[in-house]
Protein backbone atom coordinates (compact mmCIF):
# COMPACT_ATOMS: atom_id res chain seq x y z
CA UNK A 1 0.00 0.00 0.00
CA UNK A 2 1.43 3.51 -1.17
CA UNK A 3 0.04 7.13 -1.37
CA UNK A 4 0.87 8.11 -5.80
CA UNK A 5 3.23 11.36 -5.57
CA UNK A 6 2.57 13.65 -3.77
CA UNK A 7 -0.93 12.67 -3.51
CA UNK A 8 -2.18 13.14 0.54
CA UNK A 9 -2.22 10.36 2.55
CA UNK A 10 -6.08 8.47 1.78
CA UNK A 11 -6.53 10.66 -1.34
CA UNK A 12 -5.20 8.29 -3.41
CA UNK A 13 -3.71 5.13 -2.52
CA UNK A 14 -2.19 2.17 -4.49
CA UNK A 15 -2.85 -1.00 -3.44
CA UNK A 16 -1.82 -5.05 -4.43
CA UNK A 17 -4.68 -7.04 -5.01
CA UNK A 18 -4.08 -8.58 -1.66
CA UNK A 19 -5.01 -5.41 0.01
CA UNK A 20 -7.61 -4.15 -2.26
CA UNK A 21 -9.06 -7.59 -1.67
CA UNK A 22 -10.15 -6.46 1.84
CA UNK A 23 -12.22 -3.74 0.46
CA UNK A 24 -14.42 -5.65 -1.62
CA UNK A 25 -14.77 -8.42 0.79
CA UNK A 26 -18.72 -8.13 1.66
CA UNK A 27 -19.33 -6.33 -1.38
CA UNK A 28 -18.69 -8.35 -4.04
CA UNK A 29 -17.46 -11.57 -3.12
CA UNK A 30 -17.64 -13.35 -6.55
CA UNK A 31 -15.37 -10.87 -7.77
CA UNK A 32 -12.74 -11.42 -5.17
CA UNK A 33 -13.13 -15.26 -5.44
CA UNK A 34 -12.82 -14.97 -9.32
CA UNK A 35 -9.36 -13.04 -8.79
CA UNK A 36 -8.00 -14.77 -5.74
CA UNK A 37 -8.02 -17.97 -8.14
CA UNK A 38 -5.63 -16.10 -10.82
CA UNK A 39 -3.24 -14.56 -7.95
CA UNK A 40 -2.62 -11.59 -9.43
CA UNK A 41 1.02 -10.27 -8.51
CA UNK A 42 1.82 -7.28 -7.91
CA UNK A 43 2.19 -5.54 -10.74
CA UNK A 44 -1.74 -5.47 -11.40
CA UNK A 45 -2.46 -3.08 -8.96
CA UNK A 46 -5.33 -0.68 -7.66
CA UNK A 47 -6.24 2.51 -7.00
CA UNK A 48 -8.66 3.29 -4.08
CA UNK A 49 -9.42 7.39 -4.45
CA UNK A 50 -11.48 9.22 -2.23
CA UNK A 51 -14.16 11.82 -4.03
CA UNK A 52 -15.80 14.58 -2.13
CA UNK A 53 -19.70 15.01 -2.24
CA UNK A 54 -20.40 16.47 -5.82
CA UNK A 55 -16.99 15.66 -7.14
CA UNK A 56 -17.18 15.29 -10.60
CA UNK A 57 -15.18 11.85 -10.98
CA UNK A 58 -15.88 11.92 -15.01
CA UNK A 59 -16.50 15.57 -16.57
CA UNK A 60 -17.88 15.28 -20.22
CA UNK A 61 -16.02 12.03 -20.41
CA UNK A 62 -12.62 13.02 -19.08
CA UNK A 63 -11.59 11.22 -16.10
CA UNK A 64 -10.76 13.40 -12.92
CA UNK A 65 -8.37 13.06 -10.13
CA UNK A 66 -7.84 15.13 -7.08
CA UNK A 67 -4.57 16.70 -7.04
CA UNK A 68 -2.10 17.37 -3.62
CA UNK A 69 -4.27 19.92 -3.08
CA UNK A 70 -7.54 18.19 -3.17
CA UNK A 71 -8.92 19.98 -6.84
CA UNK A 72 -9.86 17.88 -9.51
CA UNK A 73 -7.92 17.77 -12.61
CA UNK A 74 -8.27 15.43 -15.70
CA UNK A 75 -6.06 12.55 -16.08
CA UNK A 76 -3.45 14.20 -18.50
CA UNK A 77 -2.95 17.42 -16.55
CA UNK A 78 0.63 17.78 -15.64
CA UNK A 79 -0.77 18.38 -12.08
CA UNK A 80 -1.05 14.37 -12.26
CA UNK A 81 2.11 11.72 -11.59
CA UNK A 82 2.90 10.36 -15.26
CA UNK A 83 2.96 7.08 -12.84
CA UNK A 84 -0.59 7.48 -12.21
CA UNK A 85 -1.64 9.10 -15.92
CA UNK A 86 0.33 5.49 -17.31
CA UNK A 87 -1.62 2.98 -15.40
CA UNK A 88 -5.43 5.28 -15.55
CA UNK A 89 -5.83 6.17 -18.74
CA UNK A 90 -6.56 3.17 -20.78
CA UNK A 91 -10.30 4.29 -20.94
CA UNK A 92 -9.66 6.89 -22.96
CA UNK A 93 -13.37 9.12 -23.09
CA UNK A 94 -14.22 7.21 -19.97
CA UNK A 95 -13.18 6.13 -16.33
CA UNK A 96 -11.08 3.50 -15.82
CA UNK A 97 -13.23 -0.12 -14.85
CA UNK A 98 -13.75 0.99 -11.04
CA UNK A 99 -15.93 -0.24 -7.96
CA UNK A 100 -17.92 1.83 -5.95
CA UNK A 101 -16.78 0.69 -2.29
CA UNK A 102 -19.35 3.13 -0.15
CA UNK A 103 -22.36 5.65 -0.63
CA UNK A 104 -23.20 5.64 -4.19
CA UNK A 105 -22.45 7.46 -7.86
CA UNK A 106 -24.75 9.10 -10.24
CA UNK A 107 -24.01 8.55 -14.04
CA UNK A 108 -25.77 11.25 -15.89
CA UNK A 109 -25.79 12.89 -19.38
CA UNK A 110 -26.13 16.51 -19.27
CA UNK A 111 -27.96 17.76 -22.77
CA UNK A 112 -28.97 21.14 -23.47
CA UNK A 113 -32.11 21.54 -22.12
CA UNK A 114 -32.39 19.11 -19.50
CA UNK A 115 -30.16 16.17 -17.04
CA UNK A 116 -30.90 12.74 -17.63
CA UNK A 117 -30.11 10.42 -15.01
CA UNK A 118 -28.96 7.42 -16.19
CA UNK A 119 -27.64 5.33 -13.56
CA UNK A 120 -26.90 5.10 -9.40
CA UNK A 121 -24.17 2.93 -8.76
CA UNK A 122 -24.13 1.48 -5.74
CA UNK A 123 -21.42 0.08 -3.47
CA UNK A 124 -19.75 -3.59 -5.22
CA UNK A 125 -20.75 -2.29 -8.46
CA UNK A 126 -18.49 -2.73 -10.99
CA UNK A 127 -18.85 0.28 -13.81
CA UNK A 128 -16.66 1.25 -16.71
CA UNK A 129 -16.08 -2.35 -19.00
CA UNK A 130 -18.00 -1.35 -21.56
CA UNK A 131 -15.33 0.50 -24.09
CA UNK A 132 -12.72 -2.34 -22.51
CA UNK A 133 -14.68 -4.96 -23.55
CA UNK A 134 -14.77 -3.65 -27.14
CA UNK A 135 -11.18 -5.05 -28.05
CA UNK A 136 -10.31 -2.24 -30.86
CA UNK A 137 -14.27 -1.42 -31.91
CA UNK A 138 -14.67 2.36 -32.61
CA UNK A 139 -17.94 2.95 -32.63
CA UNK A 140 -18.28 3.62 -28.85
CA UNK A 141 -20.82 6.80 -27.85
CA UNK A 142 -18.86 10.19 -28.08
CA UNK A 143 -16.82 11.12 -24.76
CA UNK A 144 -18.61 13.96 -23.93
CA UNK A 145 -21.86 12.14 -23.27
CA UNK A 146 -21.06 11.19 -20.02
CA UNK A 147 -20.45 12.64 -16.97
CA UNK A 148 -19.99 10.47 -13.10
CA UNK A 149 -20.36 12.78 -9.98
CA UNK A 150 -19.62 11.31 -6.22
CA UNK A 151 -23.01 11.26 -4.67
CA UNK A 152 -25.91 12.47 -6.66
CA UNK A 153 -26.51 15.23 -9.49
CA UNK A 154 -29.97 15.05 -10.04
CA UNK A 155 -30.60 16.50 -6.23
CA UNK A 156 -33.06 18.85 -5.33
CA UNK A 157 -35.37 20.37 -2.09
CA UNK A 158 -39.04 20.19 -2.25
CA UNK A 159 -39.62 23.59 -0.42
CA UNK A 160 -38.93 26.68 -2.03
CA UNK A 161 -35.38 28.01 -1.21
CA UNK A 162 -34.62 31.03 -3.89
CA UNK A 163 -35.94 33.93 -1.29
CA UNK A 164 -33.38 36.63 -2.14
CA UNK A 165 -32.69 37.79 1.83
CA UNK A 166 -32.45 34.32 3.28
CA UNK A 167 -30.50 32.60 0.42
CA UNK A 168 -27.53 35.83 0.99
CA UNK A 169 -27.86 34.78 5.12
CA UNK A 170 -27.35 31.03 3.93
CA UNK A 171 -24.32 32.33 1.33
CA UNK A 172 -22.79 34.29 4.40
CA UNK A 173 -23.03 31.36 6.96
CA UNK A 174 -21.45 28.77 4.44
CA UNK A 175 -19.32 30.96 2.04
CA UNK A 176 -21.35 30.11 -0.54
CA UNK A 177 -20.59 31.77 -4.47
CA UNK A 178 -23.79 30.30 -5.82
CA UNK A 179 -26.91 32.70 -6.80
CA UNK A 180 -30.49 31.90 -5.73
CA UNK A 181 -31.48 28.93 -7.44
CA UNK A 182 -33.79 29.52 -10.67
CA UNK A 183 -34.62 26.21 -10.88
CA UNK A 184 -34.19 22.47 -9.15
CA UNK A 185 -31.47 21.64 -11.41
CA UNK A 186 -29.70 24.22 -9.52
CA UNK A 187 -30.30 22.93 -5.92
CA UNK A 188 -26.84 20.63 -6.59
CA UNK A 189 -24.29 22.87 -7.01
CA UNK A 190 -25.57 25.34 -3.73
CA UNK A 191 -25.63 21.50 -2.06
CA UNK A 192 -22.00 21.01 -3.12
CA UNK A 193 -20.76 24.11 -1.89
CA UNK A 194 -22.86 23.31 1.29
CA UNK A 195 -20.57 20.67 1.72
CA UNK A 196 -17.39 22.29 0.88
CA UNK A 197 -17.60 24.62 3.68
CA UNK A 198 -14.18 24.47 5.63
CA UNK A 199 -15.47 22.61 9.01
CA UNK A 200 -17.73 20.40 6.94
CA UNK A 201 -15.86 19.27 4.28
CA UNK A 202 -14.48 15.83 5.70
CA UNK A 203 -18.33 14.88 7.05
CA UNK A 204 -19.22 12.91 3.68
CA UNK A 205 -17.02 11.28 1.21
CA UNK A 206 -16.62 8.43 -1.05
CA UNK A 207 -14.40 5.65 -2.37
CA UNK A 208 -13.89 4.18 -5.51
CA UNK A 209 -11.36 1.47 -6.60
CA UNK A 210 -10.09 1.91 -9.90
CA UNK A 211 -8.09 -0.95 -11.30
CA UNK A 212 -4.86 -0.21 -13.35
CA UNK A 213 -4.82 -1.14 -17.57
CA UNK A 214 -2.01 -4.10 -16.33
CA UNK A 215 -5.36 -5.96 -15.62
CA UNK A 216 -6.96 -5.55 -19.04
CA UNK A 217 -3.65 -6.65 -21.30
CA UNK A 218 -4.72 -10.36 -19.97
CA UNK A 219 -8.39 -10.06 -20.84
CA UNK A 220 -7.60 -10.14 -24.54
CA UNK A 221 -4.49 -12.64 -24.38
CA UNK A 222 -4.65 -16.48 -24.84
CA UNK A 223 -3.99 -16.78 -20.91
CA UNK A 224 -7.06 -19.39 -19.42
CA UNK A 225 -6.19 -17.99 -16.23
CA UNK A 226 -7.72 -14.81 -16.87
CA UNK A 227 -11.12 -16.13 -18.39
CA UNK A 228 -12.78 -16.01 -15.50
CA UNK A 229 -12.16 -12.79 -14.99
CA UNK A 230 -13.46 -11.52 -18.30
CA UNK A 231 -16.50 -13.77 -18.07
CA UNK A 232 -17.44 -11.94 -15.26
CA UNK A 233 -17.04 -8.58 -16.91
CA UNK A 234 -19.38 -9.61 -19.82
CA UNK A 235 -22.08 -11.21 -17.96
CA UNK A 236 -22.43 -8.10 -16.10
CA UNK A 237 -22.02 -5.89 -19.20
CA UNK A 238 -24.39 -8.03 -20.62
CA UNK A 239 -27.26 -8.09 -18.23
CA UNK A 240 -26.85 -3.94 -17.57
CA UNK A 241 -27.27 -3.46 -21.81
CA UNK A 242 -30.30 -6.09 -21.65
CA UNK A 243 -33.04 -3.24 -21.85
CA UNK A 244 -30.98 -0.97 -24.68
CA UNK A 245 -30.62 -4.40 -27.13
CA UNK A 246 -34.13 -4.89 -26.93
CA UNK A 247 -35.23 -1.67 -27.17
CA UNK A 248 -36.19 -1.85 -30.61
CA UNK A 249 -38.68 -4.19 -29.64
CA UNK A 250 -40.60 -2.11 -27.36
CA UNK A 251 -40.37 0.91 -29.96
CA UNK A 252 -42.46 -1.75 -32.27
CA UNK A 253 -44.71 -2.61 -29.99
CA UNK A 254 -45.72 0.79 -29.12
CA UNK A 255 -46.35 1.32 -32.83
CA UNK A 256 -48.00 -1.89 -33.01
CA UNK A 257 -50.27 -0.51 -29.78
CA UNK A 258 -51.01 2.42 -31.77
CA UNK A 259 -52.11 1.28 -35.04
CA UNK A 260 -54.81 -1.45 -33.00
CA UNK A 261 -56.15 1.26 -31.58
CA UNK A 262 -56.28 3.70 -34.16
CA UNK A 263 -54.13 6.63 -32.47
CA UNK A 264 -51.65 9.02 -33.28
CA UNK A 265 -50.93 10.54 -29.98
CA UNK A 266 -48.34 13.52 -30.02
CA UNK A 267 -44.58 12.82 -30.11
CA UNK A 268 -44.00 14.92 -26.61
CA UNK A 269 -46.68 12.46 -25.08
CA UNK A 270 -45.16 9.70 -26.55
CA UNK A 271 -41.61 9.99 -25.29
CA UNK A 272 -43.64 10.38 -21.67
CA UNK A 273 -45.23 6.92 -21.79
CA UNK A 274 -42.78 5.14 -23.30
CA UNK A 275 -40.39 6.78 -20.25
CA UNK A 276 -42.48 5.55 -17.64
CA UNK A 277 -42.41 2.34 -19.03
CA UNK A 278 -38.62 2.60 -18.55
CA UNK A 279 -38.58 3.61 -14.65
CA UNK A 280 -41.05 0.87 -14.16
CA UNK A 281 -38.30 -1.17 -15.55
CA UNK A 282 -35.98 -0.25 -13.33
CA UNK A 283 -33.82 0.72 -16.25
CA UNK A 284 -33.43 4.40 -15.54
CA UNK A 285 -33.96 6.47 -12.46
CA UNK A 286 -36.79 8.74 -11.42
CA UNK A 287 -37.05 10.16 -7.80
CA UNK A 288 -37.50 9.47 -4.25
CA UNK A 289 -37.29 11.11 -0.66
CA UNK A 290 -34.27 11.04 0.97
CA UNK A 291 -33.59 8.87 3.81
CA UNK A 292 -30.05 8.73 4.67
CA UNK A 293 -27.07 9.99 3.15
CA UNK A 294 -26.06 7.12 1.03
CA UNK A 295 -26.38 9.35 -1.82
CA UNK A 296 -25.56 13.21 -0.71
CA UNK A 297 -24.91 14.87 3.13
CA UNK A 298 -28.49 15.16 3.63
CA UNK A 299 -28.83 15.55 6.94
CA UNK A 300 -26.27 18.17 6.47
CA UNK A 301 -28.08 20.13 3.56
CA UNK A 302 -31.08 20.25 5.88
CA UNK A 303 -29.91 21.23 8.95
CA UNK A 304 -28.46 24.27 6.81
CA UNK A 305 -31.39 25.08 5.30
CA UNK A 306 -33.33 25.10 8.85
CA UNK A 307 -30.97 26.95 11.36
CA UNK A 308 -29.47 29.65 8.76
CA UNK A 309 -31.74 29.78 5.59
CA UNK A 310 -34.71 29.75 8.00
CA UNK A 311 -37.29 27.81 6.01
CA UNK A 312 -40.48 28.53 7.52
CA UNK A 313 -42.39 25.67 8.64
CA UNK A 314 -41.76 23.27 5.97
CA UNK A 315 -40.03 19.71 6.34
CA UNK A 316 -37.01 20.30 3.98
CA UNK A 317 -37.95 17.10 1.84
CA UNK A 318 -34.80 16.38 -0.36
CA UNK A 319 -35.49 14.64 -3.71
CA UNK A 320 -32.59 11.78 -5.12
CA UNK A 321 -32.33 9.67 -8.14
CA UNK A 322 -33.30 5.32 -7.27
CA UNK A 323 -34.62 2.96 -9.35
CA UNK A 324 -37.85 0.98 -9.25
CA UNK A 325 -37.66 -2.64 -8.04
CA UNK A 326 -41.18 -3.56 -9.12
CA UNK A 327 -40.22 -7.04 -7.43
CA UNK A 328 -40.05 -5.60 -4.16
CA UNK A 329 -43.26 -5.02 -2.03
CA UNK A 330 -44.34 -0.78 -1.03
CA UNK A 331 -41.84 0.19 -3.59
CA UNK A 332 -42.77 3.89 -4.95
CA UNK A 333 -40.66 5.93 -7.54
CA UNK A 334 -42.02 9.69 -8.59
CA UNK A 335 -41.68 10.91 -12.07
CA UNK A 336 -42.37 15.28 -12.78
CA UNK A 337 -43.15 16.94 -15.61
CA UNK A 338 -41.43 19.67 -14.03
CA UNK A 339 -38.16 18.04 -13.93
CA UNK A 340 -37.80 15.83 -17.47
CA UNK A 341 -35.27 13.47 -17.30
CA UNK A 342 -36.54 11.25 -20.36
CA UNK A 343 -33.91 9.84 -22.62
CA UNK A 344 -36.44 11.28 -25.58
CA UNK A 345 -38.60 14.16 -25.25
CA UNK A 346 -39.56 15.70 -28.39
CA UNK A 347 -40.63 19.22 -28.30
CA UNK A 348 -44.43 19.51 -26.60
CA UNK A 349 -46.65 20.15 -29.68
CA UNK A 350 -49.07 22.83 -28.30
CA UNK A 351 -47.68 25.66 -25.85
CA UNK A 352 -51.09 26.54 -24.98
CA UNK A 353 -52.01 22.98 -23.26
CA UNK A 354 -51.39 23.12 -19.44
CA UNK A 355 -49.24 20.73 -16.84
CA UNK A 356 -52.52 19.73 -16.50
CA UNK A 357 -53.63 19.00 -19.35
CA UNK A 358 -50.84 16.94 -20.61
CA UNK A 359 -50.69 14.58 -17.29
CA UNK A 360 -54.37 13.93 -18.02
CA UNK A 361 -52.98 12.64 -21.96
CA UNK A 362 -50.34 11.08 -20.65
CA UNK A 363 -52.57 9.07 -18.12
CA UNK A 364 -54.97 8.08 -21.13
CA UNK A 365 -52.05 6.97 -23.59
CA UNK A 366 -50.41 5.09 -20.77
CA UNK A 367 -53.35 3.10 -19.71
CA UNK A 368 -54.61 2.33 -23.77
CA UNK A 369 -50.86 0.70 -23.48
CA UNK A 370 -51.25 -1.19 -20.27
CA UNK A 371 -54.70 -2.43 -21.77
CA UNK A 372 -53.36 -3.93 -24.61
CA UNK A 373 -50.64 -5.47 -23.16
CA UNK A 374 -53.25 -6.65 -20.42
CA UNK A 375 -54.67 -8.53 -23.12
CA UNK A 376 -51.78 -10.63 -24.02
CA UNK A 377 -52.24 -10.23 -27.64
CA UNK A 378 -49.18 -8.56 -28.49
CA UNK A 379 -46.48 -11.54 -28.75
CA UNK A 380 -44.83 -10.18 -25.69
CA UNK A 381 -45.15 -12.97 -22.98
CA UNK A 382 -42.40 -14.19 -20.43
CA UNK A 383 -40.84 -10.58 -20.79
CA UNK A 384 -40.40 -7.99 -18.12
CA UNK A 385 -42.92 -6.02 -20.04
CA UNK A 386 -45.50 -8.33 -19.90
CA UNK A 387 -45.73 -8.30 -16.12
CA UNK A 388 -46.18 -4.64 -16.03
CA UNK A 389 -50.01 -4.17 -16.14
CA UNK A 390 -49.74 -6.49 -12.83
CA UNK A 391 -47.14 -5.59 -11.08
CA UNK A 392 -46.97 -1.74 -11.36
CA UNK A 393 -49.41 0.64 -10.18
CA UNK A 394 -49.30 4.43 -11.97
CA UNK A 395 -51.09 7.21 -10.05
CA UNK A 396 -51.79 10.65 -11.30
CA UNK A 397 -51.23 14.15 -8.92
CA UNK A 398 -51.09 17.69 -9.38
CA UNK A 399 -50.82 20.35 -6.85
CA UNK A 400 -53.38 22.32 -8.65
CA UNK A 401 -55.93 20.09 -9.73
CA UNK A 402 -59.63 20.98 -9.61
CA UNK A 403 -61.66 17.77 -7.82
CA UNK A 404 -63.82 15.89 -10.50
CA UNK A 405 -62.57 17.65 -13.68
CA UNK A 406 -59.46 15.14 -14.99
CA UNK A 407 -60.41 11.46 -13.77
CA UNK A 408 -57.92 9.70 -12.35
CA UNK A 409 -55.45 12.69 -11.37
CA UNK A 410 -55.80 13.94 -7.73
CA UNK A 411 -54.57 16.51 -5.49
CA UNK A 412 -51.42 15.84 -4.74
CA UNK A 413 -52.17 15.91 -1.01
CA UNK A 414 -53.50 12.83 -1.27
CA UNK A 415 -49.47 11.90 -1.41
CA UNK A 416 -49.79 11.92 2.20
CA UNK A 417 -52.47 9.42 2.81
CA UNK A 418 -49.99 6.90 0.80
CA UNK A 419 -46.37 8.24 1.39
CA UNK A 420 -45.45 9.14 4.54
CA UNK A 421 -41.70 10.36 4.20
CA UNK A 422 -42.92 13.69 2.65
CA UNK A 423 -45.09 14.41 6.09
CA UNK A 424 -42.31 12.93 8.45
CA UNK A 425 -39.67 15.98 10.32
CA UNK A 426 -36.53 15.77 10.65
CA UNK A 427 -35.01 14.11 13.47
CA UNK A 428 -33.98 17.45 15.64
CA UNK A 429 -36.18 19.73 13.92
CA UNK A 430 -39.92 18.70 14.72
CA UNK A 431 -40.90 22.30 14.73
CA UNK A 432 -40.73 21.93 10.80
CA UNK A 433 -43.92 20.46 10.48
CA UNK A 434 -45.68 21.78 7.16
CA UNK A 435 -45.28 19.03 3.83
CA UNK A 436 -43.91 20.38 1.39
CA UNK A 437 -46.95 19.03 -1.03
CA UNK A 438 -47.77 22.00 -3.23
CA UNK A 439 -43.95 22.09 -4.71
CA UNK A 440 -43.38 22.45 -8.44
CA UNK A 441 -42.65 19.08 -8.58
CA UNK A 442 -45.79 18.03 -7.24
CA UNK A 443 -47.48 20.06 -10.27
CA UNK A 444 -47.59 17.14 -12.78
CA UNK A 445 -46.23 14.21 -10.94
CA UNK A 446 -46.75 10.20 -11.46
CA UNK A 447 -46.03 8.15 -9.07
CA UNK A 448 -45.34 4.07 -9.55
CA UNK A 449 -45.98 1.34 -6.83
CA UNK A 450 -45.31 -1.89 -6.76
Amino acid sequence: MKTVGNQPSGDIVELSWDKARQELLGLNDELVRIIDEISPGRQFSLFKIKYTYGSEVVQKGQFQLPDSFGHLRQIGDSNIPESLQNKLSYNFGSNPVGVVLNKSAELYINLDDRIIPFAIIPPGKVFGTWKILDDGISHCPPRFSWDLTAGARTIFMLPKISKEVKHLKLCHDYLLASDKPASLLDHHKIFTEIASYPELKDVWSMDFLFFSGKWFEKIHSNDRRWDKFKQYLLSSSWKATEFWRNKFIWDLMYTRIQNRQGIKPSAYVSDLVKHLFTLSLGVLPGFVPAVDDSLAPVSLIQKAYIESYRLDDYIPVIMHPAHFHANLPQQRLYYSMAMPTAMELAPKSNERFSMLEYLFHTKSLLNKYLNEIHAGELGIGATPMCDIPSRVKFDYYHADVKEQKYREIVNSEEILGVDKVFASPVKGFEKNTVPPIKSSFFKGCVMLSS
